[in-house]
């Protein structure tokens, strides 16, 4: 998962994500890191103007409610019960 490392609700998202990822089956990066903005390239998103989240999945990329529906789905129960919020149109 690819975040914004200064916004602090991002910060505070990725410590809930950690709390609730007991298999540590996310990677994350910050996007103002090297290996972030190598990531961000390759994804074909924005360098410097990142105001939302990624995650990056055998070669598919999800953002925004995408991102994290995909990232519900990782986590143990109750939390991919959130994925079915996907069947709503945007």
């Amino acid at each position: 998962m690819l975040f914004d490392g200064v916004c602090k609700l991002c910060n505070g998202v990725v410590k809930f994500l950690i709390r609730h990822d007991p298999h540590q089956r996310l990677r994350l990066a910050v996007v103002q890191s090297e290996q972030g903005q190598a990531l961000l390239k390759w994804a074909g998103l924005p360098l410097d103007d990142f105001h939302t989240i990624a995650v990056i999945v055998n070669n598919r990329v999800f953002v925004r409610s995408d991102a994290f529906l995909h990232i519900m789905g990782l986590l143990p129960a109750p939390w991919p019960l959130l994925k079915v919020l996907g069947i709503f149109p945007r």
